[in-house]
């Protein structure tokens, strides 16, 4: 319950991050940018951020309005959080590129507003104003292009077996993910 989350408690949950041998957290697409305390806190005890933009689950239109809207919105947090060591890299989204390429959903014909958006535009807007840090287009991904994004050989992985298929968590062991996000 975010109204109910303090700079303490942030402190204690990242704190107990650590000391359960975590090197990276990820700051999920669907919630929201963490005020500059998880920040701080990342940094200070060494926690490395996945950070993704707020794009998660869903299928966007991209107008000229939306799409000015969303580079104004990724560039004033982007600005906001970039002199931050703990920022590992900018995500441009959760699940969609995977959603597209295996869900049947109903996503319908917007595979080209989906590649403006996540594979030009926002990009650009990152590098615009943080050139030095990695954009990665979705999670998962094995880089783009609808080309077998959630493949355990090439990106990041999402493995939901255990979480929605209750499989037990001795699971895991059956996998060697470059990357499971």
């Amino acid at each position: 319950i975010y109204s109910r989350i303090t700079p303490e408690l942030q402190e204690y949950l990242l704190e107990s991050c650590k000391r359960a041998n975590f090197n990276c957290v990820r700051v999920w697409g669907g919630g929201y940018f963490q005020d500059d305390s998880f920040y701080d806190c990342c940094d200070r005890l060494g926690l490395l951020v996945w950070q993704d933009l707020l794009f998660a689950c869903a299928v966007y239109e991209l107008t000229d309005s939306f799409a000015q809207s969303i580079v104004a919105e990724t560039q004033d947090n982007v600005r906001r959080l970039r002199h931050h060591a703990s920022i590992a890299l900018w995500c441009g989204n959760n699940e969609l590129e995977w959603g597209w390429s295996g869900w049947d959903m109903g996503f319908g014909n917007r595979r080209a507003d989906y590649i403006k958006q996540f594979e030009w535009l926002l990009p650009q807007a990152v590098k615009a104003v943080d050139p030095d840090r990695f954009y990665w287009v979705a999670s998962p991904s094995s880089g783009g292009g609808f080309d077998d994004p959630n493949d355990q050989n090439r990106g990041d992985v999402h493995y939901w077996e255990v979480w929605h298929r209750l499989k037990p968590f001795t699971e895991y062991r059956k996998y060697h993910f470059r990357f499971c996000s």
